[in-house]
């Protein structure tokens, strides 16, 4: 049986990298006695996904995997399984029954939704000059090296209530824009001095499109 849950990265474990976090889950998976479904192979190895990880100290309230049990069993009976032995800044909040031809959650998330807390205070009017802006282009890395794009179009809302920021942007595997790099840019605009280690970035929750019109969440 197919599963998704949706769960917490806290403060406890903001600093976890990501391949850490997946050994961390694999062992919640195994100190929790529910029966995962295994791989094929030589290097056998759990059937569980994440969705888009996040940055090294970043926390979130909306994070999601995919996994696939031997056992069917209730999705309370494995939220409250998990969350017995789950570490501290880790908690699972929902889980859902998958139908088999559901997306796995990687290849679902389009779109994230975040909260920043700025070092600065930010006005709605510079807010919305910089949105108004025909184009707002960045240098930004990808896989063929630097180029210079256009993020206007991956920005969904942005707005700043003094020094909190709320923004949804692109964040799936084909279309992804960053945090850190719109905080940079919003900056650059507004003329402040970027330093990232002094924003603090918490991602609220992921979402697809759904049939071209809403977004939704993933459970």
């Amino acid at each position: 049986m197919k599963y998704r849950a949706k769960f917490t990265k806290g403060d406890n474990v903001k600093f976890v990298g990501h391949l850490d976090l997946l050994r961390s889950i694999q062992r919640t998976i195994n100190r929790a006695g529910i029966f995962i479904k295994y791989s094929w192979g030589f290097n056998p190895h759990q059937v569980f996904s994440i969705a888009q990880p996040l940055s090294v100290g970043q926390t979130s309230l909306g994070e999601y995997m995919d996994f696939e049990l031997m056992e069917d069993i209730s999705e309370d009976e494995v939220k409250q399984k998990l969350n017995a032995v789950a570490p501290r800044g880790i908690e699972i909040l929902k889980v859902r029954r998958l139908n088999e031809s559901e997306k796995k959650v990687a290849a679902l998330v389009e779109y994230g939704e975040y909260k920043v807390i700025l070092d600065k205070d930010i006005r709605d009017e510079q807010i919305k000059n910089f949105m108004l802006q025909d184009k707002i282009e960045v240098d930004k890395e990808t896989k063929s090296g630097t180029k210079r794009v256009d993020i206007k179009g991956d920005i969904v809302n942005l707005k700043a209530q003094g020094n909190v920021l709320h923004t949804t942007i692109s964040t799936g595997s084909m279309q992804n824009l960053k945090i850190e790099l719109l905080v940079e840019t919003l900056y650059k605009y507004v003329g402040f001095e970027y330093d990232e280690y002094k924003i603090d970035v918490e991602r609220q929750d992921l979402y697809y499109m759904h049939e071209g019109k809403t977004l939704k969440k993933l459970i």
